[in-house]
């Protein structure tokens, strides 16, 4: 992506504490990119966008990000990406999102994040992933939400782990996968 220096009526792009602001747009990420985000960066995203990543992008989001998705998004990353969330980062998916990863996908949650996916959210996790979630983290999902993991997946989760699934949700897991939850975590389903 080049970025220059004019202005556009409805993107906004400056350093340092980058804010990026997109309104309504179809934002397409092909071919081997590398998107990366980092250092204290707001990302917001508003509105009935669609987000797609294929082929084999690298996204890296770290140290201290807020990512907010809000209303009606559908994150879609496929084949062969790797997603790496670390230090200290609030994600929250809200309000009827459509969050699907397929096709050996690697994600890894790592140092004292707080995720939490809330209102209807549909997320499918299918075909050899492998998720790990280490080091006091926070998974709270509530409300009607589908989490469906099947063929082949491993999770573990491990050390001081909190998960809590409350008010109608379905856990579905199926084909050979293995759940591993150790050292004092705690599973509230309410």
């Amino acid at each position: 992506m080049r970025i220059n220096q004019k202005k556009y009526k409805n993107n906004r792009l400056h350093y340092k504490n980058v804010a990026v602001i997109l309104n309504s747009e179809n934002r397409h990420c092909t071919d081997s990119e590398h998107t990366e985000i980092r250092e204290n960066e707001h990302t917001e995203i508003g509105e009935n966008e669609r987000i797609e990543i294929r082929e084999n992008e690298h996204t890296e989001i770290r140290e201290n990000e807020h990512t907010e998705i809000g209303e009606n998004e559908r994150i879609e990353i496929r084949e062969n990406e790797h997603t790496e969330i670390r230090e200290n980062e609030h994600t929250e998916i809200r309000e009827n999102e459509h969050t699907e990863i397929r096709e050996n996908e690697r994600i890894e949650i790592r140092e004292n994040e707080h995720t939490e996916i809330r209102e209807n959210e549909h997320t499918e996790i299918r075909e050899n992933e492998h998720i790990e979630i280490r080091e006091n983290e926070r998974i709270e999902i509530r409300e009607n939400e589908h989490i469906e993991i099947r063929e082949n997946e491993r999770t573990e989760m491990g050390e001081n782990e909190r998960i809590e699934i409350r008010e109608n949700e379905r856990i579905e897991i199926r084909e050979n996968e293995r759940i591993e939850i150790r050292e004092n975590a705690s599973l509230q389903v309410f």
